[in-house]
């Protein structure tokens, strides 16, 4: 008998929010970083990358050559970004900026991890990643993802 528990918080959230988010596996050592608005919240962002031709699906297949039927332990951290509307709009400058900062960082830190994690997604720079709040925001969000890993 297999078991799975899933501790939801308020990732359901999506009409007027934004959030960064890192869908990894630690026993495959993949990690794939994203933004959305998604209506459903993170939650209706993660429907999209774990169907058959979902991003994440194809990229650990892809590039790792790991089928998502075999991943057990597919764990999704999120953060929320602030309500302004910058962020929550349907324009995704400032959640990409955010986004690119965060995977960069990760990137640069990925081996230090235990397990370490490979990056299987993609991300444009964006020039909003110069910005001092935006900067502060992908700090943030790296540093809960390390605390918490």
């Amino acid at each position: 008998m297999d078991i799975t528990v899933c501790k939801l918080g308020k990732c359901f959230v999506g009409y007027n929010r934004a959030y960064i988010y890192i869908l990894y596996s630690k026993s495959h050592h993949v990690a794939y970083i994203g933004e959305t608005n998604d209506a459903n919240g993170v939650i209706g962002r993660l429907n999209g990358h774990v169907s058959q031709n979902g991003t994440f699906c194809r990229q650990i297949l892809e590039r790792r050559g790991i089928p998502l039927n075999e991943v057990t332990d597919l764990i999704l951290f999120s953060c929320s970004l602030p309500l302004s509307p910058e962020y929550v709009s349907t324009e995704r400058v400032y959640r990409r900026g955010v986004e690119y900062l965060v995977q960069e960082k990760l990137w640069e830190t990925c081996g230090d991890l235990q397990p370490y994690l490979y990056i299987v997604s993609n991300v444009k720079y964006s020039d909003t990643s110069s910005l001092r709040s935006v900067q502060k925001i992908a700090s943030s969000i790296f540093d809960a993802f390390w605390d918490s890993y």
